[in-house]
């Protein structure tokens, strides 16, 4: 009777082992599809930065072009002006000449949203002036601009040459 008892068991536990390698298996499987479809991620990720990093470096190269295009006319009139100038004995053309030319430039940065700094008079801003000297002076209020040196610029409200000037410093 014990071995009978025995025999029983012993199927019941093979068949409970035989499940749960199955599961082992399947579950190993499971496993290994799992690792495959995350290596695949990842190399399409490695991939996908790198076209990311070669798009913006083409996109960093290439973006001055458009204003490229529209410098070169400005330079062609530049250089008509040089030739205009050795040859003409009028320099009322010349002056008109160089004015349209500045206009022009103007018009461009202006299109680019590039914007001249005035700080004239104004208190002077660290963050948009850069103090070439100082100048004792009754005329003027103390730490005011009294004097543009290099004008500065802004890009879209961010600086991007501060303006270069003298400013009032009084000494009592």
């Amino acid at each position: 009777m014990n071995k009978e008892k025995e025999t029983k068991a012993k199927p019941k536990k093979d068949k409970k082992l035989d499940g749960l390698q199955a599961k082992i298996v399947k579950l190993e499987t499971q496993n290994n599809e799992y690792y495959d479809k995350l290596l695949r991620f990842k190399a399409e990720f490695e991939n996908y930065k790198k076209r990311m990093i070669k798009e913006q470096s083409l996109a960093v190269k290439y973006a001055a072009e458009s204003i490229i295009h529209r410098i070169l006319p400005i330079v062609d009139d530049l250089d008509r002006a040089l030739i205009a100038i050795s040859d003409s004995q009028d320099p009322a053309k010349i002056i008109e000449g160089v004015k349209l030319t500045h206009q022009d430039i103007k018009k461009l940065l202006d299109e680019h949203l590039v914007h001249e700094i005035d700080p004239h008079g104004k208190p002077f801003n660290p963050e948009e002036h850069e103090a070439m000297m100082t100048i004792d002076s009754s005329d003027h209020e103390d730490n005011h601009v009294v004097e543009v040196l290099q004008k500065g610029y802004k890009l879209d409200g961010k600086v991007v040459r501060p303006a270069r000037v003298s400013i009032c410093k009084k000494n009592d």
